[in-house]
């Protein structure tokens, strides 16, 4: 960690790389964990699980391309730290505008802020392994690649759960000032928000899913704040060329 843009590239992994799974993970979904986003539109929008697993391919997509085109752009201008500046922003305006969500956001706003932030996380993900490659030399380059892929890793094992944990709690906490006490919140959580329509009034439904909505969007504060720090991270990287660098693309 001696080296400035291993250090630096490290805290840039870990920051990007948590908003990664944070976002990207959810949304895909995994066993024992609510996929949000896809929730979020089958919640507050009434889709369909298909739907609504349409409705976040701009995140996913964009993630996938711009990763590939990214390679591309350093390979041909030379330099990864501009596309890592440019990542940082580009997810931090785009985390930021996820928190904007509410229950009367247009579908194709939330298209566009998901697409914005999918750019900025497929800009920034594979440029550390890139610098590892340009600034060690030949014998260190498997020890930092790997320790680049080893702290994106660490930022999604740390942030996921706590991701989980804050979202259940919040929703808790404001589903008890809208939901009367006949209704047991134990009952709702155990059905799961999938299902809170068959136990609440439809009265209260608007109120419950505002309560949804809010409980999400505090969700999305996590990756914003990490994407602020991602900045340090960049900004520290050294300016240093591709140019006569054979890099391994196997290893991004």
């Amino acid at each position: 960690m001696a080296q400035r843009s291993i250090a630096a590239g490290a805290l840039f992994s870990m920051c990007l790389g948590a908003a990664f799974f944070m976002l990207v993970f959810y949304v895909s979904g995994h066993p024992g964990v609510d996929p949000f986003m896809p929730l979020w539109y089958q919640v507050i929008k009434d889709q369909t699980a298909t739907q609504s697993g349409v409705m976040t391919l701009p995140l996913i997509l964009g993630v996938i391309i711009m990763s590939g085109l990214s390679g591309v752009i350093v390979v041909v201008c030379g330099y990864y730290t501009p596309l890592m500046i440019l990542a940082s922003i580009c997810t931090v305006i785009g985390a930021g505008l996820l928190t904007t969500w509410t229950t009367t956001t247009p579908t194709s706003t939330t298209l566009a802020y998901q697409t914005v932030v999918g750019i900025g996380l497929g800009l920034g993900l594979v440029q550390p392994l890139m610098a590892a490659q340009v600034v060690l030399t030949m014998d260190d380059i498997p020890t930092g690649t790997t320790a680049m892929i080893f702290f994106q890793s660490l930022g999604g094992a740390l942030f996921i759960s706590a991701a989980q944990t804050i979202f259940n709690q919040r929703l808790i906490s404001d589903l008890k000032e809208v939901i009367p006490t006949g209704i047991s919140l134990d009952a709702l959580m155990r059905v799961g928000v999938h299902n809170m329509k068959t136990l609440v009034p439809a009265s209260l439904m608007p109120k419950v899913l505002v309560a949804f909505n809010d409980a999400l969007t505090h969700i999305f504060y996590i990756p914003l704040v990490l994407a602020c720090i991602s900045v340090v991270g960049s900004l520290a990287m050294e300016w240093r060329s591709v140019k006569g660098v054979k890099l391994e693309m196997t290893a991004l």
